[in-house]
């Protein structure tokens, strides 16, 4: 295990953001594996992200032992100095066994651990790594300051999305730290599931994002691009606020 920082960064006043990476990816129904795709789907959301958060830090978690610091440094389009680089080996056996999931929730527990810019920010942001939000800001604006969690389904909730997330550090540890523990891809129990199950003792006004995230990039489970149309963006929009109006 190692982790890389090019200096100690400053988090006072702000809300960091956490970037979760496999560049070699070991979880089975993964069809995106080539590594030098990866890691340019990663440099490419990192530079969105740049775009769209200029007084913003990152933590960038590796899972697969892979240390990007010296692809930040030779992307013109990058400020590595804002960027906390971490790097460990998943449990790999484990990932095998129980899916990307699993992976992910290891990734975040590793990260809050050892990130010093997570030890000292009250909540953060979550994304996964070759992925970026468009209306980051407006989800932003929306955060009730406990959690706001996405979720999969429209009048129903099937599942909450783990993509991109902002929460309170200490809910998240409280409630979800180990929620990747029950994850069983093969038997179609998801990191998405976990989440759900460990929310559902909540209100859903405490943890349902009001706005709909209009997530970008690249899925490394299909390797296909995200897309959105407006049409769906406002439907859901609406759904949300009829859901969150309804009681627990």
């Amino acid at each position: 295990m190692y982790r890389f920082s090019k200096r100690r960064l400053s988090t006072e006043g702000r809300l960091p953001i956490l970037l979760t990476s496999a560049i070699t990816a070991t979880a089975p129904f993964t069809k995106m594996t080539d590594a030098s795709e990866r890691v340019k789907a990663t440099l490419r959301a990192l530079s969105n992200w740049m775009a769209l958060c200029s007084d913003t830090n990152f933590v960038l978690c590796d899972g697969s032992g892979y240390d990007l610091s010296r692809d930040l440094k030779t992307c013109g389009t990058i400020d590595s100095g804002r960027i906390e680089v971490i790097a460990f080996e998943n449990d790999r056996e484990q990932v095998k066994i129980k899916g990307k999931g699993y992976g992910e929730g290891e990734i975040v527990r590793y990260a809050l651990e050892h990130s010093e810019i997570l030890k000292s920010a009250d909540s953060f942001a979550k994304c996964t790594g070759k992925l970026w939000v468009d209306n980051y800001w407006s989800c932003r604006k929306a955060y009730n300051g406990t959690a706001a969690f996405s979720y999969f389904g429209f009048l129903k909730v099937h599942a909450v999305d783990t993509r991109f997330f902002i929460v309170r550090r200490d809910f998240y540890q409280a409630n979800l730290l180990m929620s990747y523990a029950r994850c069983d891809d093969a038997h179609g129990k998801y990191l998405e599931n976990a989440y759900l199950d460990s929310l559902a003792g909540v209100a859903r006004q405490r943890w349902m994002l009001p706005v709909y995230p209009r997530i970008r990039g690249l899925s490394g489970t299909s390797g296909k691009e995200y897309q959105s149309s407006n049409l769906k963006r406002m439907g859901k929009n609406l759904a949300i606020q009829l859901l969150m109006a309804r009681s627990h």
